[in-house]
């Protein structure tokens, strides 16, 4: 079984992002790319595709401690976005802690997630049941459900 390397750093989540990536870049194949998306201020990190074609988007979230918690968490503002602009999207949560990675489908039913606030900041609370956990269930994501 391949594992993601983790990094030492635990503040250095770019890197552990960068890593994560090259992992699901390899086991997607290379009929997939994903490469980070342009704008700075954009609401998910990278576009992806197959055989050259845009077929969605990924937001990632690579965090700490994600598995003390009964929930993962989503800016509001970004969620709210994400379900204007680009509803084709898969959102995933990496735990550089543990390597444990959940995933889901964007659905509109996110939208009825309870909700908080966090450092200031109003944010979704999505709930771990709604979503995938593991790489496996992140490929099912974007291989059998076809994006």
């Amino acid at each position: 079984m391949n594992t993601i390397t983790k990094v030492g750093l635990k503040s250095d989540y770019r890197l552990n992002e960068l890593i994560f990536l090259n992992e699901l870049e390899t086991k997607l194949g290379e009929n997939y790319t994903l490469k980070k998306t342009k704008k700075e201020c954009c609401n998910v990190d990278f576009v992806v595709r197959r055989n050259n074609k845009v077929i969605g988007y990924m937001e990632l979230k690579c965090r700490a401690k994600l598995d003390h918690h009964p929930s993962l968490m989503i800016g509001y503002t970004k969620l709210q976005k994400i379900q204007r602009l680009y509803k084709e999207s898969i959102i995933v949560w990496f735990c550089v802690d543990t390597q444990t990675i959940w995933s889901c489908k964007y659905a509109e039913d996110l939208l009825n997630s309870e909700t908080d606030w966090y450092y200031g900041s109003k944010v979704y609370l999505i709930d771990k049941s709604k979503c995938g956990i593991g790489m496996e269930a992140l490929l099912h994501l974007c291989v059998v459900k076809r994006w």
